[in-house]
């Protein structure tokens, strides 16, 4: 029996393996759900007679004897051939209308390979009553519990079932739709058509969707079918997991007409992730790039005629981010809830509500979209428009409080593969303040990129300082906070540029502004009224205002059209300065009454006020301040240049008006600058007025050039006499300014074009000729010139001057004072008082009256000549004849006149007198030694005694002059040239009287011509008892040599006799002689022979006198006494002296 049982087992085998040959190869390599049915009813009706019998035991569940168990599963498996069908138990129970119930406990169908294909906890089904009695044997109702399935989607959308989780297809369709529908095909034909009721319970099943490559694993499922009538009616309950750390619940609905294709579903979800719902339901797929759990439900259908109808959903999204990929920074939102529809036909989704609250902000939208992509089965792209009312804003928590906004509506589209969310146009209303957007935020492998343009009309400042994030551009808002006081923004462009990676947005903005106020600086006062532009590129900010004002602390307003506030980077730190590039028009009051506020007060610390000049100003500058709260001087660079027009000033010169028609100014960490052409007090001057600033204590000063005149010094109260100062020129000029003193004064000219005069001095310089004055002085009531140092012309001088208080020369002291080459004095000039010349007081140095070149004075008795007081160290005559310790009082009246003391080259004393003469001075000298003025002079070295005078008057010729001399009683001991004479006469005694007590010369005259290298003697005459000598000749004074020829005549006193035929000096008798070489040791010749002639041949032997051309005639100048004329010399007798020799 075995064996025959075996084969027939075979039998079965080959047939089913043939049917599987004749089968497509889907068909072959599956078995179906109809089978499964079949075979489960099979099951039913074997057991169908052990229920009849047990109809006693109603209500009692009973288990079916192991016989029973074996040929049911016999029977099962010869109908499956290759599969086994396994149970543990198997019961049965006739419930309340006798419906009997059969069901069996672990049921497991594998294949021949062991593959399980079913596996149940338990299955348990009842029978239809009306089909039990005709003998049909089909279920009213059926539960199966433990099941576990894989279900999978294709990526063409197709759908497949796996019962067992082997991966053997038990069931698979185009569609789920067509799944479905297949399914209740079946429920029409036998055995299903009388079930009404299927319960799935405790089922597992893993979904694998190959479309967006995601699985799900389900567990502890439950489904549920009702059918009434051709209504069927699905439901499902399945706890869902994904991998995260919550699980999700599903409940399904399907209700639909058997034999229509008209349907209606229904879909709630309980904290169901929003990517999946997005991946199952395309028409959802836009909450793909939300990372938060979502609760809702979702209503659709299909009609009759097999077209989808609108799908609703209700969604209540939970706390998450926006996070389209793992790279990108995720945006949070606290939750959502949203009112939806999709009509498929056109492709549109209308939201009816979609309102959000997160920290980002919340709001409600309303609006539609046209959907693209559904045809592949996953959304792709939405395009469309939405309208926001009750708009709040707070993006990562950037404001205080979250900001309102009216409402909004935009023009959008989303892609999603890859993210991507363009604007085409967007509007944001804010009150009276629409503003537009456009542009696009993309998700990208690295990160967000995204680029946005926003404009906006017109925005009041404290409106846009509300709605600017506090975390973006930090710095800038901080500032524009603290200064912008007010203000309107117009015609305003943004532009947010941002890539992955950056470390910071990129932005840029323009606009226009009107009505602003801005306190720019802590120290300043705020701008007012300005209207202008700006821009943002680059994190470098740029206002520039075309219109505005700043108030002065004094002056009025300053126009500060043009000024232009610069942000080089926002970025930096708050020590990096900002650039504020300032132009202004407006009073110098004004303008200095702002740099004199903390912490720069430029004019209080050089102690001058801010009305220090009046006029138009027009300025520019540039203004460089750290953007921090505190602003110290140091930390501030400034630095600004401008021009003032119909400047006025009495501050900058103290007790001067200086007025220019246009001044340049110049400001910044060191100094204040002014400069132009202009007017002190009427006097053309070009000039700059400095003063430096941090230094406290430290004045201003003037640098610049002056016109020179006489009307000059007077306005700057030095005062010189009438003719000193003539004609215009230009000198420079610097005035330093300490603060509450008087200005210092330095000043250097050429003298071009300038007049100078000494008169006393006879010393002039012309307008057209040049020369050098520097003065070195303070000003002020009693100006003090502490060095004036001139020269020109041959003059130069050294010295200081010192004024009487209301003006006029006080004391002009000169420590050098050089007049050509002959004068080299220190001297000083003291003023008399106003309209007089000052005296002239020399107090040492030389004089060469050679070359002297005195005044004539005034010349006439009403003229106030000045007093000339004169101490000389040297007053040199002629070459090697000089005065030492000199001193002389003296007039300039009509020419240099007065009398004088002194030392013949430092030995003998002497007095005189000079006088004007011809233009020039005439002198007259006289000495109470004679001999010893000689000797000093170098003229006769063996001379003593007697008593001189001596005249000069002016000869033509430079240093020239004509003189007479005469000397009384002097004698003359060990002449070499007078002995070496004698001795070639052979005159012992007069040798011997001359080598002892000397030769008397009673009368000594003569008559010369001095020159400043020659004294020529025109005529002399020495007369003593013993001898009696005339003279003429030259002396060089240059090589101290002599050429002299005279006439000695011994024993005089009887000689005499004949001189009235003869010269002064020379008798009857007489020798000729000549003496020649140097004066100290002359060579001397003699003319024995000439004593053979009488007097009036001698001259036959002799040369003529010296000529010298015209002499003066003119008389001595008054105050001289001329010499005493000659005594007539016939019958006069010498009578010698007491003690004299005869």
């Amino acid at each position: 029996m075995d064996d025959a049982r075996a084969k027939a087992k075979a039998a079965r085998a080959e047939k089913r393996a043939a049917r599987r040959m004749r089968r497509p190869p889907r068909k072959r390599r599956h078995w179906t759900l109809r089978v499964l049915w079949r075979h489960i009813c099979r099951l039913v009706i074997l057991g169908a007679l052990a229920l009849l019998l047990a109809a006693m035991f109603k209500g009692q569940t009973l288990s079916a004897p192991a016989w029973m168990r074996d040929v049911v599963s016999a029977t099962v498996e010869r109908s499956l051939p290759g599969y086994r069908v396994d149970f543990a138990d198997m019961h049965f129970v006739i419930r309340h209308g006798w419906r009997p119930r059969i069901g069996v406990e672990d049921l497991r169908v594998t294949d021949d390979a062991g593959r399980v294909l079913l596996d149940l906890s338990s299955a348990e089904a009842s029978l239809a009553m009306r089909p039990l009695l005709r003998g049909q044997l089909n279920p009213k109702k059926i539960t199966l519990t433990g099941a576990r399935a894989s279900f999978r989607r294709n990526a063409d959308g197709g759908v497949a079932l796996d019962l067992g989780g082997t991966g053997e297809i038990v069931e698979e369709a185009e569609s789920l739709a067509e799944l479905i529908e297949s399914w209740e095909k079946r429920l029409l034909e036998p055995p299903l058509d009388a079930l009404t009721e299927f319960e799935l319970t405790a089922v597992t099943l893993r979904y694998d969707d190959a479309l967006s490559g995601r699985s799900w694993t389900v567990d502890d499922g439950r489904l549920m079918m009702h059918r009434r009538g051709d209504r069927l009616s699905l439901a499902a309950a399945l706890n869902l997991l994904s991998g995260r750390s919550y699980a999700a619940t599903l409940e399904a609905s399907y209700d639909s007409s058997i034999e229509t294709r008209e349907a209606a579903f229904g879909i709630q979800v309980n904290d169901m992730a929003a990517g999946d719902i997005a991946l199952q339901a395309p028409a959802l797929g836009w909450l793909e790039p939300l990372r938060a759990p979502i609760s809702g439900a979702l209503r659709g259908g299909t009609a009759d005629d097999g077209t989808v109808l609108p799908l609703n959903a209700t969604l209540r999204i939970g706390a998450g981010v926006l996070q389209p990929t793992d790279q990108t920074r995720p945006v949070p939102f606290e939750g959502a809830r949203a009112y939806v529809s999709f009509d498929p036909a056109d492709a549109r989704l209308t939201f009816q509500e979609l309102s959000f609250d997160s920290g980002w902000g919340g709001g409600t939208l309303e609006g539609q979209a046209w959907l693209s992509g559904l045809d592949q089965g996953r959304l792709e792209a939405l395009v469309g428009q939405v309208g926001a009312t009750d708009l709040s804003l707070n993006p990562a928590g950037v404001y205080p409080e979250p900001l309102s906004l009216d409402g909004a509506q935009a023009d959008f589209r989303l892609s999603l593969h890859p993210f991507e969310l363009t604007l085409g146009e967007a509007l944001i209303r804010d009150g009276g303040n629409p503003i537009h957007l456009d542009g696009s935020v993309a998700a990208t492998g690295a990160g967000w990129r995204f680029a946005l343009n926003g404009r906006i009309p017109e925005i009041e400042a404290a409106r846009l300082l509300q709605i600017w994030p506090t975390a973006a551009l930090v710095k800038p808002r901080i500032w524009v906070e603290k200064n912008v006081r007010a203000g309107r923004l117009l015609d305003v462009d943004v532009a947010v540029r941002g890539a992955p990676g950056a470390a910071e947005p990129n932005v840029y903005a323009d606009f226009d502004f009107a009505g602003g106020e801005v306190q720019f600086s802590p120290n300043l006062p705020p701008l007012q009224e300005l209207a202008g532009e700006a821009s943002f590129v680059d994190n470098r900010l740029v206002a520039t205002a075309t219109s505005g004002i700043v108030m002065g602390d004094a002056g009025g307003a300053m126009d500060v059209s043009g000024t232009a506030f610069i942000v080089p980077d926002v970025r930096a730190k708050p020590s990096t300065p900002a650039v504020l590039r300032i132009a202004g028009q407006g009073t110098p009051t004004a303008a200095l009454s702002l740099l004199d506020r903390p912490p720069l007060n430029v004019l209080g610390k050089a102690g001058l006020p801010v009305d220090l000049a009046s006029g138009h100003l027009a300025l520019s500058g540039t203004l460089a301040l750290p953007m921090q709260p505190e602003i110290l001087v140091e930390d501030m660079e400034y630095h600004a240049s401008g021009r003032v027009t119909d400047a006025r000033s009495t501050v900058l010169v103290p007790d001067h008006e200086l007025a220019a028609e246009d001044l340049d100014l110049f400001v910044d960490n060191d100094h204040v600058e002014i400069s132009g052409d202009g007017q002190i007090s009427g006097i053309p001057a070009s000039f700059t007025w400095t003063q430096p600033l941090g230094q406290p204590g430290v004045g201003g000063r003037v640098e610049g050039r002056v016109r020179l005149s006489t009307r000059a010094l007077e306005t700057f109260n030095v005062t010189l006499p009438p003719g000193y100062v003539t004609g215009e020129g230009w000198g420079d000029v610097a005035l330093d300014l300490p603060p509450k003193e008087p200005p210092r004064l330095e000043l250097r000219t050429d003298l071009d074009g300038i007049g100078l005069s000494v008169p006393p001095l006879g010393w002039r310089l012309s307008q057209g000729a040049t020369g050098s004055l520097e003065v070195r002085g303070r000003l002020g009531p009693r100006p003090v010139l502490d060095r004036v140092a001139l020269s020109g012309n041959g003059l130069s001088l050294t010295g200081s001057v010192t004024t009487q208080a209301g003006g006029g020369l006080d004391r002009a002291r000169f420590d050098r004072f050089r007049m050509g080459n002959w004068l080299d004095v220190s001297a000083e000039l003291r003023g008399r008082g106003a309209g007089r010349a000052p005296a002239v007081v020399i107090n040492g140095g030389s004089l060469n009256l050679a070359s002297a070149q005195f005044g004539e004075g005034g010349g006439g008795g009403n003229v106030d000549a000045p007093p000339l007081s004169v101490s000389l160290d040297r007053l040199q005559i002629a070459k090697g004849l000089a005065l030492t310790a000199m001193r002389g009082d003296f007039t300039t009246q009509g020419g240099l006149s007065g009398t004088f003391t002194g030392a013949m080259n430092g030995g003998t004393p002497i007095s005189g007198r000079v006088a004007p003469q011809g233009g020039r001075s005439a002198f007259q000298i006289q000495a109470a030694d004679a001999g010893g003025l000689f000797r000093d002079a170098g003229i006769i070295k063996q001379a003593y005694g007697g008593a001189l005078t001596l005249t000069l008057q002016p000869a033509e010729g430079q240093g020239s002059f004509d003189g007479t001399l005469r000397v009384t009683n002097t004698n003359v001991r060990d002449g070499t040239g007078i002995g070496a004479l004698l001795n070639s006469i052979s005159l012992v005694g007069l040798v011997d009287e001359l080598s002892g007590n000397g030769i008397v010369f009673s009368e000594v005259d003569a008559r010369f011509r001095l020159t400043p290298t020659r004294l020529t003697l025109l005529s002399a005459s020495a007369v003593g008892p013993s001898i009696g000598i005339s003279l003429d000749g030259i002396y060089d004074l240059a090589s101290a040599t002599l050429d002299l020829r005279g006439v000695l005549s011994p024993l005089y006193m009887l000689n005499a006799i004949g001189s009235v035929m003869t010269r002064k000096g020379e008798g009857l008798i007489g020798v000729n002689f000549r003496l020649r070489g140097p004066a100290s040791d002359p060579q001397v010749s003699v003319n024995p022979l000439s004593a053979l002639a009488p007097g009036f041949l001698r001259d036959m032997f002799r040369d003529p006198a010296p000529s010298v051309g015209k002499s003066r005639t003119e008389p001595l100048p008054e105050g001289m006494t001329p010499p005493e004329p000659e005594p007539q010399q016939r019958g006069t007798r010498f009578r010698p002296r007491s003690g004299e020799d005869r």
